[in-house]
């Protein structure tokens, strides 16, 4: 989920469409109506914030999917999401060094179309957020 969060907002910031402001709100960290979910609430804002939440690191998402690889072998199973999401993080380790935060990922998409997702703001960093 992490390597296509960035994906959504960046396809919309490039066709001059901005809804991040009026779509969340700062105060609860959060999306509001049907769609909130963990991810909306945890990790868009550490994006629109620019820290890409540093609290899990790249090389810990490198170990989970090396794990996913390793067990698809050992069932002969494959899965193109899985292996293009291990990709996109390798890439984002490479980049920009596997202690950076899993969101780094969507640097990735960001430095590729040559944008920022960087939304003015006081945003509710991930681990203040409260879940209720």
């Amino acid at each position: 989920m992490a390597a296509l969060t960035g994906a959504i907002p960046a396809i919309g910031k490039n066709r001059f469409i901005d809804a991040a402001p009026h779509r969340y709100s700062r105060s609860r960290g959060s999306a509001r109506g049907a769609a909130d979910s963990f991810v909306l609430s945890h990790d868009v804002p550490s994006i629109f914030a620019g820290h890409y939440d540093p609290s899990f690191p790249i090389a810990l998402c490198l170990k989970d999917l090396a794990l996913i690889k390793e067990l698809m072998d050992h069932v002969g199973t494959t899965n193109t999401l899985t292996e293009a999401t291990h990709e996109r993080f390798r890439e984002a380790g490479r980049r920009y060094g596997t202690a950076a935060g899993e969101m780094t990922v969507c640097k990735v998409i960001e430095d590729d179309a040559g944008i920022d997702l960087r939304v003015a703001g006081e945003w509710v960093k991930p681990w203040e957020v409260a879940h209720g």
